[in-house]
């Protein structure tokens, strides 16, 4: 008798489990949350970055929309690039960048320390990382059936605030600044890269070989009158910008008008036009041009014309670069000699010579012990000596433990009483001010003719600080040594900002016969040939 063949069932294919309604839900809310966390994220962690004024991205509200009806895989994706995006958009806005500028900037980072690029490394991971994960893991287990109305909500948020924002008549997407004080609800990155953008080109009349801009050590070398060779102090000082008061000017300009300096030197102050970082302030005052960056390449452009350092250099003059960071940043180490300098101090160097460190966001050589240090070059030389010097400790952020340090009083201006980081920052310039006003005052250095300007406006943070300053100009002063100029025009004292440059010509007084390293000739101006002259 056959047995009855026994049926083997398959295995059943387990179904995914269908979250209940409270589940869907309670995912969608978390996916609604992320998508709005990294806006206080980034304000916190961030808090160093003039960013578009707005406290949505609106980039993260449609990028939440948007990832809803994709893969789970482009998730972190879009979250990654609304939040990069919004920290490039501030970084441009805050330290004067164009898109090239970034880049270029970027491609130095390999040359800053090991330890300071691991930071960066751990917290570009942990924040761009944390989002990105959490983004994949919730939009997994997000319910098809919400998709729809929760982008709807994005987007219907995105829009309110955009509206409500150009209703107030507070945002202004026309280009101009965001006006003082006023809270948005909309931010918008792209409006920031396109509009920095626009300004910052137009400020430079940018080409890829430069073109010329009027300078502070122009206007010095206009007043050398003919067959002088002073010595020359070029000083850039970092983060000075020209307050539209004129309060804050005239606090860090009295530091000169004491009588050891009034004795010694005429005085001419007045403003010269910036746009960009640090590096175009120093192709400024060196070069006479806004090429910039474009001072890193390989070989000059050829219609560049010779830099002061190499002009001056040709003239019989030693030529000294310093800087207390360490050379590679902005690869100080290979341009400062391909423009003509001698000999560069920088860091490393000047630790050899005894100087020590201050803290800061950029440690490095203190800014006090340089100006001391240049007295004893500047005592000790026997032929023509210029000096350009970039100062350091005045960079922002300024740490607030340094504001202590000084004990100068900020009760002179209201503004910069009551916001701690401008008082910080005053301090720290005038501290930069007054050391630099001892090293012109010292008896036993030669006739010396000083150029001290800023590179650029202090890049603050919040609207009321960032407005105080021309977002176009520098302030400078000259001290013009009354040996080589002679019984000239009473000093001209000009305070506050001018929307032109200064001509601090002047007419030219005559010479007082054999002054130190007296030499027959030309003049210094003529000499080294002004680009701002137009001459070639």
């Amino acid at each position: 008798m056959g047995s009855s063949p026994v049926s083997e069932k398959s295995p059943a294919v387990p179904r995914p489990k269908t979250p209940t309604t409270a589940s869907a839900i309670a995912w969608q809310v978390a996916w609604f949350f992320l998508w709005l966390l990294p806006n206080p994220v980034l304000r916190l962690s961030a808090r160093n970055l003039f960013a578009e004024n707005g406290a949505f991205n609106i980039d993260l509200l449609l990028g939440g929309a948007i990832a809803l009806f994709l893969p789970a895989a482009w998730s972190p994706v879009l979250i990654t690039v609304a939040m990069a995006v919004d920290i490039v958009a501030g970084i441009m806005r805050t330290w004067f960048f164009t898109p090239q500028d970034l880049i270029q900037t970027v491609r130095m980072l390999p040359s800053l320390p090991a330890e300071r690029l691991a930071g960066y490394a751990l917290l570009v991971l942990a924040v761009f990382g944390g989002f990105g994960w959490a983004a994949w893991v919730v939009r997994r287990r997000t319910a098809p059936r919400f998709r729809i109305p929760a982008a709807l909500l994005f987007v219907l948020m995105a829009t309110l605030f955009v509206t409500v924002d150009m209703i107030s008549g507070g945002r202004n997407f026309s280009g101009v600044r965001d006006t003082q004080g006023t809270f948005f609800l909309a931010r918008v990155p792209e409006h920031t890269l396109f509009r920095k953008t626009r300004e910052i080109y137009a400020l430079r009349t940018y080409s890829r070989k430069g073109q010329l801009i009027d300078s502070a050590s122009a206007h010095l070398l206009r007043n050398i009158p003919s067959g002088q060779r002073p010595d020359i102090v070029n000083v850039l000082v970092e983060s000075w910008g020209t307050d539209v008061t004129g309060v804050i000017d005239q606090k860090l300009l009295s530091l000169y008008q004491v009588p050891a300096i009034r004795a010694r030197y005429q005085i001419v102050t007045g403003t010269v036009p910036f746009a960009g970082a640090t590096i175009y302030g120093e192709t400024r005052e060196l070069c006479n041009s806004t090429i910039g960056f474009g001072i890193l390449r390989s070989s000059l452009p050829k219609n560049l014309a010779p830099c002061l350092p190499q002009k001056l250099k040709a003239m019989g003059y030693r030529t000294e670069g310093v800087h207390g960071y360490f050379g590679g940043m902005y690869a100080r180490y290979l341009w400062y000699p391909r423009i003509g300098f001698d000999s560069v101090w920088f860091e490393r160097r000047l630790h050899s010579a005894g100087l020590t460190d201050c803290p800061g966001p950029f440690p490095g050589v203190c800014d006090a012990q340089v100006a001391q240090w240049l007295g004893g070059q500047l005592a000790h030389t026997s032929q023509p000596l210029f000096i350009h010097w970039m100062t350091l400790n005045s960079h922002l952020p300024v740490p607030s433990e340094l504001s202590g340090l000084n004990p100068v009083s900020c009760d002179f201006d209201p503004l910069v009483r009551d916001r701690e980081p401008l008082c910080a920052w005053f301090k720290l310039e005038y501290q930069v001010h007054s050391s630099i006003a001892r090293l012109a005052a010292r008896p036993d250095i030669p006739p010396t003719a000083f150029a001290i300007v800023g590179d650029h406006a202090p890049p603050f943070v919040a609207s009321d600080m960032r407005n105080r300053f021309a977002d176009d100009r520098v302030p400078f002063l000259l001290l013009i040594p009354r040996q080589i100029a002679g019984p000239g025009p009473p000093d001209l004292l000009l305070a506050g900002s001018h929307p032109h440059p200064v001509n601090a010509r002047g007419p030219r007084p005559p010479s007082a016969g054999k002054a130190a390293r007296h030499r027959s000739g030309k003049s210094a101006e003529e000499e080294t040939d002004h680009a701002v002259s137009g001459s070639s």
